[in-house]
């Protein structure tokens, strides 16, 4: 399992959401609100153990920059 954490000032519920959605043949993510961060847990739905890697961990929080910045395009 790998664990993640996003400023609520720059990044948006709304995009992780659609992370998790993108990912979610692969990984399992929960998301919840912490004081000023939005935290995300990725779980693998293949590896024993939920583990991943953390290269896959950075391609998900790439993918919520993403996300995000197409939001705010709109």
């Amino acid at each position: 399992m790998a664990s993640l954490r996003f400023n609520k000032r720059i990044y948006s519920k709304v995009a992780i959401e659609r992370a998790a959605e993108a990912y979610a043949e692969v990984l399992r993510a929960t998301h919840r609100t912490r004081g000023a961060y939005l935290e995300v847990d990725l779980q693998s739905r293949a590896a024993r153990g939920g583990a991943i890697s953390e290269g896959l961990a950075k391609e998900f929080a790439n993918y919520v920059l993403y996300a995000t910045l197409i939001a705010r395009r709109a």
